[in-house]
């Protein structure tokens, strides 16, 4: 066990490598011992690194990870556009202003019966500038 992290030079780096990996993995259990141990979820990309995992990018929303904190990352706006559940989250999340300032919203949603609303909410409230 200890050969694999022996090229860690301190247990921080362990622990980040351990939270990368449970993140990309999608073991919400792992993180959340982590973060009930003081650990930061904001810390070196984490957050960037669980659009890749629906589970794990929700977990971290309903934790108060602000996505607005992130809006001028690349990854985060390329996965905006690309990914529906990523728009979905972010919706359930309260977070469709976002959507609508930075990349708008995929057109598959305004025909989707659960967010249909969401999204013409948001789109009239630009368009009426509330």
């Amino acid at each position: 066990m200890i050969k694999l992290y022996e090229k860690y030079i301190s247990i921080k780096d362990v622990k980040d490598a351990i939270l990368l990996k449970a993140v990309e993995t999608g073991e919400v259990e792992v993180i959340d011992f982590f973060i009930k141990k003081g650990y930061d979820i904001n810390a070196d990309g984490v957050f960037i690194k669980s659009l890749n995992n629906e589970s794990t990018f929700r977990y971290f929303l309903s934790k108060g990870v602000d996505p607005n904190d992130y809006k001028n990352d690349w990854d985060l706006r390329r996965s905006m556009e690309k990914y529906i559940n990523i728009q979905k989250a972010l919706i359930d999340f309260d977070y469709e202003e976002l959507i609508r300032d930075t990349v708008g919203f995929i057109p598959d949603l305004k025909d989707d019966p659960k967010y249909k609303n969401a999204v013409k909410r948001a789109e009239e409230i630009k368009k009426y500038n509330l």
